[in-house]
């Protein structure tokens, strides 16, 4: 239980980034079960620096995805 408190809090304290960019509540399901993944993540290893550099690769993802939309460098898909 513990994990999905975790990561329904994630989901709430991600929810004003999600829905100020106009996103949806699917978007924010994402976030609770990413919130799990890295909560399992950290149950695992019993090392906080992994659901850390976890979260990291992801936000740097995103934003390199988004940099290269805003410019017009295509992204390859898949």
């Amino acid at each position: 239980p513990g994990i999905a408190i975790a990561a329904v809090v994630f989901g709430l304290v991600h929810y004003p980034v999600l829905t100020g960019a106009g996103s949806s509540g699917a978007y924010v399901l994402v976030v609770v079960l990413a919130g799990a993944v890295l909560g399992i993540a950290y149950e695992h290893t019993h090392n906080l620096l992994v659901p850390i550099a976890v979260h990291a690769a992801w936000n740097a993802v995103v934003y390199l995805v988004g940099y290269y939309g805003a410019v017009g460098v295509a992204v390859p898909a898949g």
